[in-house]
């Protein structure tokens, strides 16, 4: 059974109410990468839903490249540009160098009636990837003012989420060695965050712990190829990855996606879910400071997996389920209503930290 949506952001996502205004939210510029089918893709079909929810977006459409898209922001704008895309496939639609790439947030969570077979009340996994320039596979030669660049967003992110604690692992060869750069790295910024425990731990005890499900919400800070591996594993602990969202995170653009193998795939059919890209709207939205249309779009989505009637092939319970846009559409027709099953309270969206920080060279937030 569905209710109308009457949105109150202290109940249902434990914030500070947002200040009642008379005018309208301001409009935000947000560069979309889509596929040439607009049916099958699932960022254009979000761009559907975030217009039928009067997201206040004015999109920028760049060519087949999208190299145009990252190009400086306009005189007195010092933010980096925001970008909702879909997910790689053959020829992934940006570049790590076009947008100055130093970290990676993976988020897999378990949704109603959709958790994972290893546990009970679903995974909350957050893995923050780090990206040096070049790309460092183990944190071995990476700079440590990058890692503490990578290392603080991930602490922001984890005080932001009310998220009891974070994990840092590297390569277990360079785990415990002296002047290791990533240990170095983890101790000097997790000192400035009172509050969250913090501890480096070796990857096979991550491992372990992503296989056995850990019982609360998880976060893990990890360089190169680690961070890749722990990421891969948390997939498995949900029913099909295209429930995942992923945000890069650049000194000249921000990318809101989702994890790109298995959305990729069914695109080509019209099949893709594209709720790991919705979810990574709502996290857009909560950024650009539209809550009214997050906790809107988070609602339907909610409704619509409590319906259970228009779910693609890779979540519906009966053959061969719906496309790409039809699940959109039942999205859409979902706008105002809220699942009387399922609270937002207990599958909050993924709040992004507003400063990015460019550069660590002396600075940690506190």
């Amino acid at each position: 059974m569905l209710n109308r949506l009457q949105i109150d952001t202290a109940r249902d996502f434990g914030m500070a109410a947002v200040p009642a205004t008379s005018h309208a939210p301001v409009r935000s510029r947000v560069v979309l990468l889509g596929g040439a089918n607009p049916d099958a893709c699932v960022a254009l079909n979000t761009r559907r839903l975030l217009d039928a929810a009067s997201a206040c977006i004015d999109w920028i459409l760049p060519g087949d490249t999208g190299a145009e898209a990252f190009r400086a922001q306009p005189d007195g704008c010092d933010q980096p540009q925001l970008v909702l895309s879909a997910p790689a496939s053959r020829r992934a639609p940006w570049q790590p160098s076009q947008i100055g790439l130093f970290a990676t947030l993976t988020v897999t969570r378990g949704l109603p009636g959709l958790y994972g077979h290893r546990t009970a009340a679903g995974p909350d996994i957050a893995i923050i990837r780090h990206h040096d320039q070049p790309a460092a596979t183990s944190g071995e030669g990476a700079s440590i003012p990058a890692l503490m660049r990578t290392i603080n967003l991930a602490f922001q992110f984890a005080r932001l989420n009310r998220r009891p604690g974070i994990t840092g692992t590297c390569d277990t060869r360079q785990l415990g060695t002296p002047g290791n750069p990533f240990e170095v790295a983890f101790r000097q910024v997790s000192g400035a965050f009172a509050g969250i425990e913090a501890e480096c731990w070796s990857v096979s005890r991550c491992s372990r712990k992503l296989v056995q499900g850990p019982n609360e919400p998880m976060t893990i800070v990890a360089s190169g190829n680690t961070g890749d591996a722990l990421a891969n594993l948390a997939a498995s602990t949900v029913v099909t990855p295209n429930l995942i969202s992923q945000i890069h995170a650049g000194e000249r653009a921000i990318v809101f996606t989702s994890r790109h193998a298995e959305a990729a795939g069914f695109a080509d059919c019209g099949y893709a879910n594209p709720t790991g890209c919705i979810l990574s709207a709502v996290t857009l939205l909560d950024h650009l400071g539209n809550r009214a249309a997050a906790a809107t779009i988070l609602h339907a989505l909610l409704a619509t997996l409590e319906e259970g009637s228009e779910l693609t092939p890779d979540i519906a319970c009966r053959y061969p389920g719906v496309s790409t846009r039809q699940f959109t559409n039942a999205v859409i027709a979902n706008l105002g209503n809220r699942s009387t099953a399922h609270s937002a309270a207990h599958w909050p969206y993924v709040q992004l930290p507003r400063t990015v920080p460019p550069a660590l060279e002396h600075v940690v937030n506190q």
